[in-house]
């Protein structure tokens, strides 16, 4: 992790970088569904709000061009960042890359 300076409309604050490791398959397997219903510890929570917050002042957008504006949209956006087998990121339509 990392602390760096992010202007806002107010001044300037602390935000923190983290960088991930995380472990992917090949390809998926079976179903994968594009619903996810999940109930989640109070850390798992705080860590979303905090995520939120970052992402929402450095202005970052979804694949489909829109801002992330809520907790949801964090979560999705977290998920947008997963490569496929190939190495790139899914496409904004959310299909796969030809061959993948």
């Amino acid at each position: 992790m990392s602390k760096v300076k992010e202007r806002t409309a107010s001044g300037t604050r602390d935000t923190i970088t983290a960088t991930l490791n995380v472990p992917m398959g090949p390809h998926p397997m079976g179903y994968n569904p594009q619903h996810v219903d999940i109930v989640v510890t109070d850390a798992v929570a705080k860590g979303i709000g905090r995520l939120f917050d970052g992402l929402r002042v450095t202005r970052a957008m979804l694949q489909n061009g829109q801002p992330v504006k809520s907790h949801q949209d964090a979560v999705r956006w977290l998920l947008e960042q997963l490569p496929e087998p190939d190495g790139q990121l899914p496409k904004a339509d959310g299909q796969l890359p030809v061959g993948g």
